[in-house]
């Protein structure tokens, strides 16, 4: 099969397990990683797996309560796998997989990923910058990796950046903190918006962010200036373009934004249905 045109209708969708709420489906050489908002599991990735309704033998590799550092109350909310090393994203914090360890081992250690003034809002979504076209998969071989801390609760979302580079084992220095600065040899976090986002997008260029609508503001999708830095005054980072399309502003939710990895379109989601540029 060289193009959609060739898949034969046919086909069609199974359930796989009986997992509910899934968060994100992401994959390795050899397994298949599904999370949920309470749990992760490693699937082998083959035929008779993605042929059967019950895949067989699935592993729970982190699960809230278990992961040492939350509570049965948390949630989980993305995750990144590249090579051995695994990110996850939590409402108790940031997590990787452990000094020495493997993401693909039977037992899978895990550890905390200190986010400078996180002010304790939980992690809600990780972008990975690869050096291989922006796959997430390669950010281990050097790539920047944005951490979005949201709670609509407190108002507040806030962006930190990280360095990756696993060459070898994991430990200490496979994720390290940007030099984001406001206070001389303080690090601290990229972007405070100083309010709540729905989420945020960057291909390492372009910053995006957007708002699904509440009580008191509209939805909206903002292109922001270029050129921000850390350290720069709120003022300066709320300057934007706002795509002012009608289907954006009257829509209840806004899904997120992402670039199209065939023509490089900027794609926008929502409960509208998919918007393009052309």
């Amino acid at each position: 099969i060289t193009n959609l045109g060739q898949i034969p209708n046919t086909i069609k969708f199974e359930p796989l397990g009986s997992y509910q709420f899934v968060n994100k489906i992401t994959s390795d050489a050899s397994y298949i990683y599904i999370l949920t908002n309470k749990k992760l599991d490693r699937i082998a990735l083959n035929s008779s797996n993605l042929s059967n309704v019950n895949p067989t033998n699935p592993l729970t590799i982190a699960q809230v309560g278990s992961l040492p550092g939350t509570s049965p109350n948390d949630c989980f909310n993305d995750i990144i796998v590249t090579g051995d090393l695994a990110i996850l994203a939590t409402s108790a914090g940031l997590f990787r997989v452990g000094n020495g360890s493997s993401i693909q081992n039977t037992t899978v250690n895990w550890t905390s990923v200190t986010v400078p003034e996180q002010l304790a809002l939980p992690c809600t979504q990780l972008i990975a910058i690869s050096p291989t076209a922006g796959l997430a998969s390669s950010l281990a071989l050097g790539g920047n990796l944005y951490t979005i801390s949201s709670y609509r609760g407190l108002n507040q979302t806030i962006i930190n950046r990280f360095y990756v580079n696993n060459s070898g084992s994991i430990d200490n220095n496979t994720i390290l903190p940007l030099p984001d600065l406001y206070v001389q040899g303080s690090l601290s976090y990229f972007i405070n918006f100083e309010s709540f986002r729905s989420s945020f997008f960057t291909d390492g260029t372009l910053l995006i962010n957007d708002l699904s609508q509440d009580a008191k503001q509209n939805s909206y999708v903002r292109v922001m200036q270029p050129g921000i830095s850390s350290g720069q005054r709120i003022t300066e980072v709320k300057k934007y373009y706002d795509i002012n399309l009608t289907p954006i502003t009257q829509a209840n939710f806004i899904a997120g934004v992402t670039r199209s990895s065939n023509a490089g379109n900027l794609l926008v989601s929502g409960e509208f249905g998919m918007l393009v540029n052309e």
